[in-house]
């Protein structure tokens, strides 16, 4: 039943991403570049992000590999860590996102416009949010399939490490998520190495020299630096963080120095 479930959705979301690839995209793709609002030209690939890529990929193996896993259940765990890298995409994906949310946000009239003469149901919004809703739903459905699989007393090897695969790769994706709504860094992000953990904390900060002030403070802990940022609410269930300070962080042997 939960090999079904991964089946049919699976397929529903694979024409979902062809709704944003061989709708919108091609539309916008298709168009004279100067009828495109001026907040939205050249901006295609900061809406779509990799989405393209993400689509063909599906739509050409990875649809087909969950398939294949009617006729051979056992095979639904090899599937996940035989394509372990390519489920990386959504990474690349999710740290995009929040500029993307940005621009959509912006013209959103022309999108709504650009939904009712494609004739779709959902919004761009709804859409694009399908990625994220899906590299999370993977692991809750292997999480079903490992149970059910324990309860048949059949080998679960290969499904447990596709649950550590989708346990990895979410994280990452959510964690990237978050480092993308990180404005006015002056540098590179993704140039200070790993992001090893990132959390919402009560900071002591100094002010005018004398006063102590606690401060919530989104802080996010790389391998070469440690950022400060502020939580700013700017739509429900979305929130973006203006960077506040840093501070460097020198890793020797297995212990941390800050400087």
């Amino acid at each position: 039943f939960v090999i079904m479930e991964l089946v049919e959705t699976e397929k529903d979301y694979v024409k979902d991403l062809g709704s944003v690839v061989e709708g919108y995209i091609a539309t916008i793709q298709s168009a004279d570049p100067t009828s495109l609002p001026s907040s939205l030209q050249g901006k295609d690939k900061i809406v779509f992000g990799n989405i393209h890529q993400i689509y063909d990929w599906h739509k050409e193996t990875f649809q087909q590999e969950i398939e294949k896993c009617l006729e051979d259940e056992e095979k639904v765990g090899s599937v996940f860590t035989r394509y372990e890298r390519r489920l990386y995409m959504y990474v690349k994906y999710c740290e995009n996102k929040p500029k993307s949310e940005y621009v959509v946000a912006e013209n959103t009239d022309y999108f709504e416009d650009m939904r009712q003469k494609l004739g779709h149901r959902l919004q761009l919004a709804d859409l694009l949010i399908k990625p994220v809703q899906r590299i999370m739903k993977y692991q809750l459905l292997l999480k079903d399939i490992l149970k059910y699989t324990e309860r048949a007393h059949l080998n679960t090897t290969d499904l447990e490490k596709a649950l550590k695969v989708m346990h990895v790769v979410p994280k990452a994706a959510d964690d990237m998520m978050n480092v993308g709504r990180l404005q006015g860094f002056d540098g590179k992000v993704t140039a200070q190495g790993k992001l090893l953990l990132q959390d919402t904390l009560q900071v002591c900060e100094m002010k005018d020299s004398k006063v102590m002030m606690m401060r919530e403070r989104r802080v996010f802990l790389f391998e070469q630096i440690i950022i400060f940022s502020e939580v700013v609410e700017k739509k429900k269930n979305m929130a973006s963080y203006i960077y506040k300070n840093s501070i460097k962080v020198l890793l020797f042997s297995n212990c941390h120095y800050i400087i």
